[in-house]
């Protein structure tokens, strides 16, 4: 590992990808922020400067992960400084970046209570709708990606990040990436969704993606967590961060309720079974979640 990149001190290295490795770093003033080195061996690299250009257009939004500083192409390497992640170790001597991933890890049963889960949904939902607002797609929503800054939940790694309808070549991460059967369009704020909407099951399910829609009913999501349940079952029907607000808010998003019925109801009959009467229960629940609203 390098000791110095220019005047940033490298600490230690937190993070490495395909397209580049990430270091806990001092600043010129004493300030401990991430910073990201890319080789620019080939043309990878300008895919990341290109989504660097477009994430500064709204990265001053107290949702978004700030950005500090871009440097310029050097021979064979560019790099660019962010705020760091929390430390999910804090206290041991070690630095561990707080992802939801590694946070789930952490969890005895790997899944957030209903409290913690609705609170990641809300502040991870205003960043999303920054971004598409500014006419931005993610394109890499996932567990790994989502970071803790102060407390607050974050999307991170931004290498993908893309004007919509500006990419043809798809990207994302399997199990996150929409079915060709869903109709939704890749590279497009609805993918965006249908990922974030895999994160909320992967956040309360305590499982894998590749495991959805399986999941235990706890008593805590039973009694606080409605519209969780509601995000995973219509993840295929959501279309938009404000579908997934109304939820949250307890007001229906413009679905087809037929449709919306009818998928929450064969989802209920495929949950984990944890014994008969819990898995009439839970299919009672599942199945009934709008139809109980609706009378």
């Amino acid at each position: 590992m390098p000791k110095k990149i220019e005047d940033y001190e490298l600490i230690e290295e937190c993070g490495r990808g395909g397209y580049g490795t990430v270091y806990r770093a001092k600043g010129p003033v004493g300030n401990i922020v991430a910073l990201k080195k890319i080789s620019t061996c080939g043309n990878s690299y300008e895919r990341e400067l290109q989504a660097l250009e477009s994430y500064q257009r709204c990265c001053d939004h107290d949702a978004m992960l700030k950005i500090f500083h871009v440097s310029s192409p050097r021979d064979d390497y560019f790099y660019y400084t962010m705020e760091l992640a929390d430390n999910l170790a804090e206290g041991t001597g070690k630095y561990v970046p707080w992802t939801l991933k590694k946070y789930l890890e952490t969890k005895p049963e790997k899944r957030l209570n209903t409290g913690e889960a609705i609170e990641m949904t809300r502040q991870l939902l205003e960043g999303l709708a920054h971004i598409h607002s500014k006419g931005l797609i993610h394109r890499d929503i996932k567990p790994a990606n989502i970071i803790w800054v102060n407390g607050r939940a974050k999307l991170g790694d931004i290498g993908l990040m893309a004007n919509d309808g500006s990419v043809t070549r798809s990207a994302g991460s399997e199990g996150f990436i929409p079915p060709e059967s869903s109709g939704i369009k890749l590279n497009s704020p609805e993918a965006d969704v249908y990922a974030f909407c895999r994160v909320v099951y992967c956040a309360v399910s305590g499982r894998d993606v590749s495991s959805y829609p399986r999941f235990d009913l706890t008593d805590d999501l039973a009694q606080n967590g409605k519209a969780l349940i509601q995000i995973i079952n219509r993840s295929k029907k959501i279309r938009s961060v404000a579908d997934i607000q109304a939820i949250l808010d307890k007001d229906e998003p413009k679905i087809n309720e037929a449709d919306a019925k009818k998928e929450d109801e064969g989802i209920a009959q495929r949950i984990l079974k944890v014994g008969a009467a819990a898995t009439a229960v839970t299919a009672a629940f599942v199945a009934g979640v709008y139809v109980g609203k609706n009378k």
